[in-house]
């Protein structure tokens, strides 16, 4: 989604000018409408959202979609912080509509939006000659992004070292090289890390009854 080839970025326009007019359909509150789609557009162009104050009302769920990723957003992991300001806002304006629903109607719009950019990708895969650099970016990218939210709390303290210094847009915008690089180091400790964890055969018995943690 965040290919920076011109077609590319023609679809993205497009499908961000749809992806607006849903939110207007399903009666998405003004303020909501536009930080959404200033956050979304950010995120798929690899920039930082215009310089639009984001309503106070409107910040605590900002900072929630923001820690789970607008990746996520675009994955239909939608922050819940959403969904009673909408309500708030169609109360408001008496209209009969919960904000459970407009979240499910939002979710397919959402659907809608990734699937014209991964059709318009494939078209592109399939039909040009520039598909080995788009498969490369894709996927590097998307596991860069999956190891980057896995975070490194459960890494050794010298892998960590890999995180140190980097935000993910920074991460994103190396080289092709250093990703690759990154993402080996990172998996490798990750894997690492798993396997020591694993129960062994070494391991002796114990008959004690295991412990129950309560969340």
């Amino acid at each position: 989604m965040r290919c920076q080839d011109q077609r590319a970025c023609t679809q993205r326009t497009k499908v961000l000018e749809a992806f607006d007019t849903r939110l207007r359909t399903i009666k998405t509150s003004k303020d909501i409408q536009k930080t959404i789609l200033a956050q979304v557009r950010a995120w798929m162009n690899g920039t930082r959202p215009a310089r639009r104050p984001i309503p106070q009302h409107l910040q605590a769920a900002v900072r929630d979609q923001t820690t789970l990723g607008w990746d996520q957003f675009l994955k239909c992991r939608i922050a819940k912080s959403w969904t009673p300001l909408q309500s708030t806002d169609f109360a408001g304006r008496q209209l009969r509509i919960t904000g459970k629903s407009w979240a499910a109607v939002l979710t397919l719009a959402i659907l809608e939006l990734s699937w014209q950019m991964w059709d318009h990708r494939n078209e592109i895969l399939h039909n040009t000659d520039v598909s080995d650099q788009l498969l490369d970016m894709d996927g590097i990218d998307f596991s860069i992004l999956e190891e980057w939210h896995a975070g490194y709390d459960d890494l050794a303290v010298p892998d960590r070292l890999h995180f140190r210094g980097l935000t993910l847009d920074g991460l994103l915008a190396k080289n092709s090289r250093y990703r690759r690089e990154w993402l080996m180091h990172v998996q490798t400790a990750r894997a690492a890390v798993r396997e020591l964890n694993e129960p062994g055969d070494h391991e002796p018995d114990n008959d004690s009854e295991p412990e129950t943690y309560i969340n």
